[in-house]
This record gives C-alpha cells, structure tokens and sequence, in this order.
C-alpha cells in the first residue's frame, strides 16, 4: 500500500515536469529527449523507492520478532 501512494507521488511530481516540458520546450527534438530522460527518472525512482520499502519491511519484522532478543548460549 505504502508503494502505492509512493508511486502515484512519484507520478505527480514527473507529470508535473512533462507538462513544463509540454508548456515551455518548443523545439520537438529537445522536448522528446527531455521527456524520455524524466521517464527513465521516474522508473529508477520507482524501483529504488521500492527497493527501500521493502528492506525497511524486512528490517522491521526481524525488529519485530521477540526471538531476534534471545540469547544464545554458547
């Protein structure tokens, strides 16, 4: 869920910059690579907001579990 909303921010913010591209970037060819370079922008955003959450999930739940505090006997 949380990956979810992360994402659809993400989307925001990167179709906020097409639109700025769209409005002010008048030359097509410089406009196209523009917007490809905020495309590839938004997939590895997404990817490492993704990885991110998903080590924090499993950082947690190791946390989280009370066998993780038992000590051991050597």
């Amino acid at each position: 869920m949380l990956k979810t909303y992360a994402n659809i921010a993400i989307d925001q913010i990167q179709d906020g910059k097409k639109q700025f591209v769209s409005t002010f970037v008048k030359n097509t060819p410089i406009a196209q690579i523009m917007n490809t370079f905020v495309d590839t922008q938004s997939a590895y955003t997404k990817a490492a907001v993704a990885l991110s959450i998903d080590t924090l999930t499993s950082f947690s739940k190791v946390l989280a579990n009370p066998s993780t505090y038992k000590s051991k006997q050597v």
